[in-house]
């Protein structure tokens, strides 16, 4: 992106100012669509939408059976038939390039814990509340909103790549942004839109999925203290673990 003098900012703010309105309401239409592992669809052509509508190419990213099959893949919760990432992209193929992250599945609401119907939005005291509205369908909803604002109030700003991807089981697998790197959607730069409560996070936790066979011997009832429990070999195999020392705290820094 060119460099931008401060006027030139304070015109992107009003620009921001004057299309938020659609950015709630295009939050609002997220929010009301259920998106829960297997039932993503519908959510991910709202985004679509929403992309078209701001001038980007738009393409759908299968998720494959044989992500979840390898190591570093997750264990798969449903088909990825009919499921897949959705992906934006604004000067394809120039560089340098940015790419935004953000996932589009939630997890379950239980309803009775909720004050209202979760996925019917509400605005409270300036705030949207419903499922998936902080986690994180918020994220793509301002990042689409900051894409507009720096379009409209300076179109000449972005010279590189830019794309978005909205992505599936980021709450359980991982395997949508797996899918997306395996299929070469990557950039010299990744924006992750989860909400940090404007900290900008350097580094962040992950998931090893790993399978672990325990060896036993059996015995019968009579002769039981030559028998080997496998179950009694747990602590030691989660002692001897890859990474089990203590990671350091990302760095942060407030913006």
């Amino acid at each position: 992106m060119a460099a931008q003098s401060p006027a030139a900012w304070t015109g992107v703010d009003a620009a921001i100012a004057a299309e938020a309105d659609a950015a709630f309401e295009f939050l609002a239409r997220l929010v009301a669509a259920e998106s829960t592992v297997g039932r993503e669809a519908p959510a991910q052509e709202i985004v679509a939408a929403e992309l078209a509508r701001l001038g980007f190419e738009v393409e759908h990213q299968p998720v494959p059976e044989a992500t979840a099959t390898a190591a570093p893949g997750g264990v798969a919760q449903a088909s990825y038939s009919g499921r897949g990432n959705l992906v934006g992209w604004l000067n394809r193929a120039a560089r340098p390039s940015l790419l935004l992250n953000g996932h589009v599945d939630v997890v379950p609401a239980d309803a009775a814990l909720w004050s209202a119907d979760p996925y019917r939005p509400q605005i409270r005291d300036g705030w949207m509340v419903g499922r998936g509205a902080g986690d994180m369908k918020g994220g793509l909803a301002m990042g689409l909103l900051a894409i507009a604002g720096l379009r409209q109030a300076t179109p000449e700003a972005i010279t590189g790549e830019l794309g978005l991807v909205s992505v599936i089981e980021e709450e359980c697998t991982g395997n949508g942004t797996l899918a997306a790197g395996n299929a070469g959607i990557l950039s010299d730069a990744v924006v992750v839109l989860e909400p940090t409560d404007l900290n900008l996070l350097l580094g962040g936790i992950g998931i090893l999925w790993v399978e672990i066979t325990l060896t036993g011997i059996s015995a019968h009832a009579e002769s039981a203290d030559r028998a080997v429990n496998p179950v009694n070999s747990i602590p030691v195999s989660r002692s001897r673990g890859p990474g089990r020392e203590r990671a350091p705290r990302p760095a942060s820094r407030r913006e």
